[in-house]
């Protein structure tokens, strides 16, 4: 009996042993089958970018746009091909306001330079047309570097641009005013005794109508902007209503465009007719004074040879009325040099 209750509790025993190994061997299964943890993203890989912006972090649409103080990158030959449009389109229309507003839309900080070196760069490249086109435009900008000035493309007159001169008050047909010398011998200054000046007719005091408000576009010839030094104009003081002289055309010829070391003078009245017998003075250390006359075969009333290198002549309409003035007119391309070349210029009687 004893025996027997002996193995009753040991077989308890070894049926609560073995039930609590079970139970725990059960819980395991369940909780690695029912309730298997979520696992951890691993981190991203670090990259050698700049951390980014709370508005990139977001996904916000403004991450893109460039931060106070920033400039937008620009990309270098789609800026130059706008330079060359721009420069083409000056080419056509002449309107410099319309250009210098289409530069400020590329963001250059010096847009004359960079036309001015892009010149450079395609007239190597050969692109003779687009580098005179790039040129120009610089120099009506401003910007006369001496390597520019082979490229800088002479004005062309247009309807406009000159008045015909006609003989005043003679019926006898005259030349209209070409861009050209004629191929006579060099005429020699014109000068006329004070006697004969005196007895000619001034022109004369009827009113006259008010001056045009703005000259053509192309009615100075900007290639002396670039020579060194620079021809000037000295606009004249006057008042609203008063009566002056002043400079609607201005031309420069190289020796190969027909210079030939001359200044060449006309003056016009209010119609655009020839006015003859008015003095021109041109100084150059003393003032010589000049009375235009019509010459067969020529437009210009006075021709004046020059000797001497830039800087040296200025040259105004004399008489009672005041005059716009051009100086610094010489001889060659810079101070000292002595090139055939010739000036044109062109005075007419207006009204402020």
């Amino acid at each position: 009996m004893a025996g027997g209750g002996r193995r009753v509790v040991a077989g308890s025993l070894l049926g609560a042993a073995f039930g609590a190994a079970f139970g725990a061997l059960f819980g395991l299964v369940l909780a690695r089958w029912l309730w298997a943890p979520v696992p951890t993203p691993a981190p991203p890989p670090a990259t050698a970018t700049a951390p980014l912006s709370p508005a990139t972090a977001t996904g916000s649409p403004t991450a893109a746009l460039p931060t106070a103080g920033e400039t937008p990158l620009q990309d270098e030959g789609a800026s130059e091909e706008s330079l060359v449009v721009i420069g083409a389109l000056y080419a056509l229309d002449g309107d410099l306001a319309r250009a210098q507003q289409r530069l400020a839309g590329l963001g250059l900080e010096d847009p004359a330079a960079a036309l001015a070196d892009l010149a450079l760069d395609r007239a190597a490249a050969g692109q003779e047309q687009v580098a005179v086109d790039l040129a120009t435009l610089a120099a009506a900008l401003g910007h006369r570097p001496t390597g520019l000035l082979a490229y800088v493309a002479s004005p062309t007159p247009t309807a406009t641009a000159m008045p015909t001169l006609t003989p005043h008050p003679s019926d006898t047909p005259f030349p209209t005013l070409t861009l050209r010398p004629s191929d006579t011998a060099t005429p020699q200054p014109t000068r006329r005794p004070a006697a004969a000046v005196a007895a000619t007719a001034a022109p004369t005091d009827t009113p006259l109508p008010p001056a045009p408000t703005a000259l053509p576009w192309d009615w100075w010839d900007h290639r002396v902007d670039l020579l060194e030094p620079p021809v000037r104009l000295a606009e004249a003081q006057v008042a609203p209503g008063e009566r002056y002289w002043r400079l609607v055309r201005l031309e420069w010829w190289k020796p190969g465009e027909g210079g030939n070391t001359m200044i060449y003078v006309s003056t016009l009245d209010e119609q655009g007719r020839a006015v003859w017998r008015q003095e021109v003075v041109v100084e150059h250390g003393d003032a010589e004074r000049l009375y235009t006359d019509p010459k067969p075969g020529e437009p210009y009333g006075v021709d004046y040879p020059m000797g001497n290198t830039l800087n040296s002549y200025q040259v105004f309409v004399g008489g009672a009325l005041p005059s716009d003035r051009v100086t610094g007119l010489g001889l060659g391309e810079y101070l000292g040099g002595l090139d055939h070349t010739t000036f044109v210029l062109v005075f007419q009687l207006t009204r402020k």
